[in-house]
């Protein structure tokens, strides 16, 4: 593979990446692919995973306690950043 292919194929997910961060609909056409950005239902619950599979990390018995209570930490604020964009708790 060429160097412009590789930068190329850089962009294009740099892109599309960068629109679903700030939530932009947009339909993104790549060569024959369509990329969509996720609804918000779908990025509603795609936290709500995200926040659930955190709380089961942090009670991993494998962890020390200064560790647990780093996760702890992690998963708050992801539960803080999830009400103040949705309104209420996970």
């Amino acid at each position: 593979m060429n160097k412009i292919a590789v930068w190329g194929s850089l962009a294009i997910a740099g892109t599309v990446g960068l629109m679903l961060l700030l939530g932009e609909r947009r339909e993104v056409y790549v060569d024959k692919y369509r990329f969509e950005p996720p609804s918000e239902s779908e990025q509603k619950s795609m936290a709500r995973r995200s926040i659930d599979t955190c709380w089961e990390e942090q009670k991993r018995k494998s962890l020390d306690p200064a560790q647990q209570r780093f996760i702890a930490g992690a998963c708050e604020g992801m539960e803080a950043k999830f009400v103040a964009k949705y309104g209420h708790r996970p």
